[in-house]
């Protein structure tokens, strides 16, 4: 079941129904993130003070292939996105309309935030890198797949040596 969720990134327009349908264990409600119990941090040097997690979110998932699969994991990146989305996070219900946090949008200023908030304080350069690849609409937001989709792109560019060869859930979608 939780590979099954990992893979659902390569076919984002179902990722929504999917989600919706995974049993209540698999969204845990307990909160491993700071972030999410916090007021948002003010603009100048939130990402400093919100980095925090050790190892870091990619750091992890490199170190950790099957990582992102993992309950805490998961829950703890659902929980921070909503959080950068500024909406509240309500656990997936099967069979219900998509929560708040599924319908989210974020933009480039929240994604580099939630990538500090979770240890990866990377240059602006490399993270609107990894926001322009997902952010294929070019509407300058990206929903949760696609926020998920970046970080774990990443843990394979440097389980790979940042080689750019091999598989990106990127490359699945022509870019």
């Amino acid at each position: 079941m939780k590979r099954l969720v990992s893979l659902l990134v390569i076919f984002p327009t179902a990722a929504a129904l999917v989600l919706r349908a995974i049993p209540a264990r698999a969204i845990a409600t307990t909160s491993t993130c700071a972030m999410c119990d916090a007021a948002p941090p003010a603009e100048e040097g939130a990402a400093t003070a919100a980095a925090s997690r050790s190892p870091s979110l990619i750091t992890e998932l490199v170190n950790n292939r099957w990582a992102s699969t993992s309950d805490d994991i998961w829950s703890e990146m659902t929980q921070a996105f909503a959080a950068a989305a500024g909406v509240p996070y309500e656990q997936a219900k099967p069979l219900n309309p998509p929560a708040d946090w599924e319908m989210a949008e974020i933009d480039f200023a929240a994604f580099a935030v939630l990538l500090a908030s979770k240890g990866d304080d990377l240059p602006e350069e490399k993270s609107k890198a990894m926001f322009d690849k997902v952010d294929t609409d070019n509407n300058g937001k990206i929903p949760y797949v696609q926020y998920f989709q970046a970080v774990n792109d990443e843990a394979n560019e440097r389980r790979r040596g940042g080689s750019g060869g091999g598989f990106s859930f990127g490359s699945l979608f022509g870019r």
